[in-house]
């Protein structure tokens, strides 16, 4: 029997991207990176002092109108630890380092807070709708309460102090996942690139070697000389930009005949109807084809919001939790290939 998840029920029950109708910018992460005045960074800390400043620190979160669940990291799994960088889209070392490194969750599960990783504090937030950047206020609601109690590492010329230079002055990394696979179709990640300018960084997420870069990431590389809304600014603009193009390529895909990514989601979808097993790969490359199938008109019987969450939720942590939830023994392969079924169950080509 698959154990259960020891993160809350708010994390492993909830999902960002079950309401969101987005057909090309899927989500934006928002990362906070903060540390603590006149004390050194997690990588020079012992376990005993990192343990009392977490404790000084959750001390002062508490004063925030946000209730937070604490987890140390030697008590997660592997598998925990990989659900959390599934569910909030963040990146966490495989090796713990030697402080006392913990997670906080809120209750909705939106929300988590990593304290002693390569930074103090470092604020998460995920978010799958509009409006851009409103979810920085909770993050900064929470950040004026540690403020308050334990002076943040601050000076006027650098702004804040963190482990990694090039997040000095905001601290504020943005991640934006966007699909585009029309755009793609023409264009390599370098061509992408061009299109944003050099403060920000295009990365592809190979699904697969027949659509290695279907999704791909932007975020801001350097922000030391930039304000709060200027990164804000430049990210939000790229995105649309790369929106815009992608929207282009998917109408001209329209207009012209298309028989042929027609029959590549017809054979996609096929597939994805007939396998008894799917891992990770995958199910995320031949899914990556029917969803723009249902993207260009091509493809009926599911919604963008369904396809959304799938796109995240078929992927290897998550389906150990699910399978943990039901009381499964399956193979994680084989309740991917089920459940990924289910959701295109009522799902056909549409005749021309």
């Amino acid at each position: 029997m698959i154990p259960l998840s020891k993160l809350p029920k708010g994390v492993t029950k909830s999902c960002i991207w079950d309401n969101s109708h987005e057909d090309i910018w899927l989500s934006t992460s928002y990362i906070v990176s903060r540390n603590i005045a006149q004390s050194p960074f997690p990588a020079k800390l012992t376990k005993t002092s990192s343990k009392l400043l977490n404790t000084k620190i959750k001390k002062a979160i508490k004063r925030s109108s946000t209730h937070f669940d604490w987890l140390c990291r030697s008590a997660l799994s592997a598998q925990d630890v990989e659900y959390i960088h599934e569910h909030f889209l963040y990146s966490l070392n495989p090796f713990p380092n030697k402080c006392h490194e913990e997670f906080g969750f809120s209750k909705d599960g939106k929300t988590c807070i990593h304290l002693q990783g390569e930074d103090h504090i470092t604020f998460l937030k995920t978010s799958a709708t509009p409006p851009f950047g409103k979810p920085l206020k909770t993050i900064f609601d929470i950040e004026r309460e540690i403020h308050s109690a334990l002076p943040l590492a601050y000076t006027r010329e650098a702004g804040y102090i963190t482990s990694d230079f090039a997040k000095m002055r905001t601290g504020l990394t943005i991640e934006i996942h966007l699909h585009v696979p029309a755009l793609l179709q023409s264009a390599s990640i370098q061509h992408i690139q061009a299109l944003v300018g050099e403060s920000l960084t295009i990365r592809g997420i190979s699904l697969g070697p027949d659509t290695p870069y279907d999704l791909i990431v932007l975020t801001n590389t350097h922000s030391s000389y930039m304000s709060y809304e200027t990164v804000l600014e430049i990210t939000h603009e790229a995105a649309q930009k790369i929106r815009r193009k992608e929207k282009d390529m998917r109408l001209q895909l329209k207009n012209k005949t298309i028989k042929h990514v027609k029959k590549e989601v017809s054979v996609a979808l096929t597939a994805l109807k007939n396998k008894e097993t799917l891992d990770t790969r995958e199910a995320l490359s031949i899914l990556s084809k029917v969803r723009f199938g249902s993207n260009l008109g091509i493809l009926q019987g599911v919604t963008q919001a369904a396809f959304n969450e799938f796109f995240f939720t078929c992927r290897r942590s998550h389906m150990h939790e699910l399978a943990a939830q039901q009381g499964k023994k399956l193979a994680i392969n084989l309740l991917r290939a089920q459940e990924t079924k289910k959701l295109l169950e009522k799902a056909s080509i549409v005749v021309t």
